[in-house]
């Protein structure tokens, strides 16, 4: 039987707040990285040192699309690094500073424990887990490969999902996913192919972005239609339709 290669290298961090993942276990491979979370502990593991700034990325999408998929903000410390020495050994570096914030409203779960199996990517057996990760895999691939579904998900899961600025976060999302879409013409093009994809009109955007003005702008001939959480809800919907569609 052929000997696995052992990853030396890595990092982890604890998540807040953790009774949002209580009791979920779960294992998975994502691009060569192995990922876990477990006792509140989200870890990474990987070959080589060079694999490090791939791995934080990925571990990052992975929480930010479970803050947008929940509307709930968690945050995670990766202060705790590790790797192999020159000569031998495995190197741990502990970072003593702020949390490292990537997106704490707790929501009620109820987590159900789960082991995972895998060959390439993993698969869950048993039950399926709300507050999984592992479930928004195919999100999270999909931002890999395209910009403008990365960018408007930062938006939403560090603006909106935070509620700093939640309309600001609104704003840029849409604007990044309808930039993409009007494909150098003009941006009602960008919003009537976007509206398409949800089964909407561009009016539907249009009343997302009219509101949003009130907030960028301290004067405005604009009138408010809709209510801050209608915008966030179309704004969710619009990603989602924008994501299903590549």
């Amino acid at each position: 039987m052929r000997k696995m290669k052992q990853k030396f290298f890595g990092f982890r961090g604890s998540v807040t707040p953790s009774s949002v993942i209580q009791d979920l276990s779960e294992e998975w491979e994502q691009d060569g990285i192995s990922f876990s979370v477990k006792d509140e502990v989200f870890k990474a593991k990987y070959f080589n040192k060079s694999e490090e700034e791939k791995a934080l990325l990925i571990a990052n999408l992975f929480i930010k699309t479970w803050n947008f998929k929940h509307n709930t903000r968690l945050t995670v410390n990766f202060n705790h690094f590790w790797g192999l020495k020159e000569g031998g050994g495995v190197a741990h570096n502990l970072i003593l500073s702020d949390t490292v914030k990537v997106t704490d409203r707790v929501i009620t779960t109820r987590a159900i424990t789960h082991r995972l199996s895998f060959e390439v990517k993993a698969r869950i057996v048993g039950k399926s887990d709300s507050a999984s990760f592992l479930a928004n895999q195919l999100l999270v691939e999909k931002s890999l490969k395209d910009k403008s579904l990365k960018e408007a998900l930062e938006f939403y899961s560090e603006e909106v999902v935070d509620e700093k600025r939640p309309l600001y976060g609104v704003y840029k999302a849409l604007e990044v996913l309808i930039e993409k879409l009007r494909n150098g013409g003009k941006k009602e093009v960008g919003m009537e192919v976007l509206g398409k994809l949800a089964g909407k009109n561009k009016k539907y955007i249009e009343e997302v972005k009219q509101r949003t003005q009130l907030q960028r702008h301290a004067v405005t001939s604009a009138k408010s239609i809709l209510s801050e959480q209608e915008c966030r809800d179309r704004a969710k919907l619009l990603i989602e339709a924008y994501a299903n569609s590549i």
